[in-house]
């Protein structure tokens, strides 16, 4: 009984953290690499390359922020 009602008070606060996370503005794509990297090497620059082709073919997966135009502008130097 008292495991139930702890599991289902630990489901509500997950649920719950989950709707504020969804609300909060997310960072650039471009930090997955520089929160880690210190120099964006070769094969960095070919994985970033191909997840702003995929997001350019499926916008509607994807959230929008502003490195999604960062991104329009490199594709169009290609």
């Amino acid at each position: 009984m008292v495991e139930s009602k702890l599991r289902s008070n630990i489901r509500k606060q997950v649920f719950q953290a989950i709707q504020v996370a969804k609300k909060q503005e997310k960072p650039p794509i471009k930090d997955v690499y520089t929160d880690v990297y210190d120099v964006f090497l070769a094969n960095l620059q070919e994985q970033d390359l191909s997840i702003s082709e995929t997001i350019l073919r499926h916008p509607h997966d994807y959230p929008t922020h502003a490195c999604l135009v960062e991104n329009l502008n490199y594709l169009s130097m290609i």
